[in-house]
């Protein structure tokens, strides 16, 4: 029996079942791709996506979803996947989720661990996030992600567990925080790069604490949906707009917050 298993084999998701089996973890690393899956198992090498990056022994790559029997179960897929993927009948529901996607459903516009909790109400869901590169985890590079989980003690066990002596983990118990700051994180960059060559240095200086305020204001909504963010941000005179997507398929800030594409309301523009 493996002590953690891993869905989604891409570069994030390999990067965290290399770095858990170097510190003597067994890992099941599950690919949607069987050819991949395969491919992984026979020359125990990550893939194109983590070129030169070897699988360590304790790794055990499949694409067979009702082998996944850890009680920890780390969900690195795309955003879009995940509600079909939580609802399989075929994966069991382990002691805890722990999501490492960002961004929020396009569809429904639910965050990650509202999907996963009322998908699997008997699962105690925690979520990883940070400012990260797979590479730098694969290759063993020093780096910090935030681990977020509304149980303390659940985060407790699963912040020993997922540690390791290159990766540190922070704990947290504010999930929709997490969540959204890593949702957001994308798309302040895209408009951080905007602002940059603004025409008036006035816009650029008015954009950090501009992005600040409306972030916090979203944060401060509650509930673990974007639409009761909007019902926060309508109190401060925004209109709700279109959302922006930033990946089609839903992942890395897919349809990450539309408050940076909001709407004049009232004559109060929240940012220019």
């Amino acid at each position: 029996m493996t002590d953690i298993a891993v869905l989604g084999a891409g570069a994030f998701g390999t990067a965290l079942a290399v770095t858990l089996a170097r510190d003597g973890r067994k890992v099941a690393l599950w690919s949607r791709n069987s050819e991949v899956a395969n491919e992984m198992a026979t020359t125990r090498m990550s893939g194109p996506r983590l070129p030169g990056i070897a699988l360590p022994p304790s790794i055990h790559p499949t694409d067979r979803l009702e082998s996944i029997t850890a009680p920890t179960v780390l969900l690195a897929v795309p955003m879009a996947s995940l509600p079909a993927l939580i609802a399989q009948p075929a994966l069991a529901t382990p002691t805890a989720f722990v999501a490492c996607m960002k961004g929020i459903d396009p569809d429904t516009h639910r965050t990650a661990s509202a999907i996963i909790g009322a998908a699997r109400p008997d699962a105690k869901v925690a979520v990883l996030t940070g400012p990260s590169f797979a590479m730098d985890i694969a290759a063993g590079l020093p780096t910090a992600l935030t681990l977020a989980c509304t149980d303390d003690e659940i985060g407790a066990r699963l912040q020993d567990q997922l540690a390791t002596s290159t990766l540190r983990l922070y704990r947290t118990t504010d999930v929709t925080g997490a969540e959204f700051g890593g949702a957001a994180k994308n798309v302040v960059a895209l408009a951080a790069g905007v602002s940059a060559v603004a025409v008036t240095a006035i816009a650029q200086d008015k954009f950090p604490s501009k992005t600040i305020e409306v972030i916090t204001h979203a944060g401060a909504g509650g509930g673990t949906d974007v639409n009761s963010r909007m019902m926060m941000l309508r109190g401060r005179r925004v209109l709700k707009a279109d959302m922006i997507v930033v990946n089609k398929r839903g992942g890395n800030g897919a349809a990450a917050m539309n408050y940076f594409k909001t709407r004049p309301a009232d004559g109060h523009t929240i940012m220019t």
